[in-house]
């Protein structure tokens, strides 16, 4: 490897988790995954469990201010979030990992991915 191929790699910036992708969240069947992660992210009793969906699917219908992201590994819900605009400012909020799916960097892959949206 020459000097420039050495500087190159280096300034090469690994930006996923291999297995790691994030959707937006669009009907309620992603949205009870969504739920799913949050409840035990946050460590929620799951009686809340039908509560909490009502709750973000009212949040769902302002889809222009509110939207919901989910992290998946290997196809299987990881992480959970939302970004919400507001007056030109975005920001992230409700941002967790499920429990046995933490210490694998897949939130701050996440966190990547989401940012990259609301730059958009």
């Amino acid at each position: 490897m020459d000097r420039n191929d050495s500087a190159h790699s280096r300034k090469r910036i690994h930006t996923g988790v291999e297995g790691f992708q994030c959707k937006r969240v669009r009907t309620e069947a992603e949205l009870k995954e969504w739920i799913t992660v949050y409840i035990d992210g946050y460590q929620k009793p799951k009686e809340y469990q039908a509560e909490f969906f009502e709750r973000f699917r009212e949040l769902m219908q302002h889809a222009d201010q509110y939207q919901l992201y989910l992290g998946l590994y290997h196809n299987r819900p990881a992480v959970a979030g939302s970004l919400f605009f507001y007056d030109g400012t975005a920001g992230l909020y409700c941002i967790t990992t499920a429990r046995h799916m933490r210490r694998k960097g897949l939130a701050t892959a996440y966190l990547k991915e989401v940012i990259t949206e609301a730059k958009k």
